[in-house]
């Protein structure tokens, strides 16, 4: 075992988060921090429009909500906070010219909820 590495007392479970689904809210987790600081999470482009039904929702994480997601980071002034979905179809939150995971205190495993509202 010792030509694999050092040997180790520090482990790290690693948790199958699943996405809960219902009627008015998914919620989530960060699965993932890019190098850039954007927190990648387990929700999907594709669990959100099957929930919305058209209906408006917003996004909320830490101390903060956002509204709507945006097609880049690029489309919020500098230092603000959006959501994005990357190529794969997943949500993503960051901060344009920022590091989303240090700003806002959150990392891996960090809750993340949508909430759908009635009406459009």
């Amino acid at each position: 075992m010792e030509v694999l590495g050092e040997r180790t007392q520090n482990f790290r479970q690693l948790l199958n988060r699943q996405l809960r689904l219902n009627d008015h809210s998914i919620t989530g987790h960060v699965i993932h921090v890019d190098r850039f600081g954007n927190l990648i999470t387990n929700i999907t482009h594709d669990s959100i429009d099957t929930i919305a039904h058209g209906r408006t929702f917003t996004v909320h994480f830490g101390r903060e909500t956002v509204g709507r997601i945006f097609p880049n980071y690029t489309q919020v002034d500098d230092g603000d906070c959006c959501c994005i979905y990357n190529s794969q179809g997943q949500l993503c939150i960051g901060i344009n010219k920022g590091h989303a995971a240090e700003l806002l205190g959150l990392g891996f495993d960090s809750h993340v909820d949508v909430r759908f509202y009635p009406g459009s």
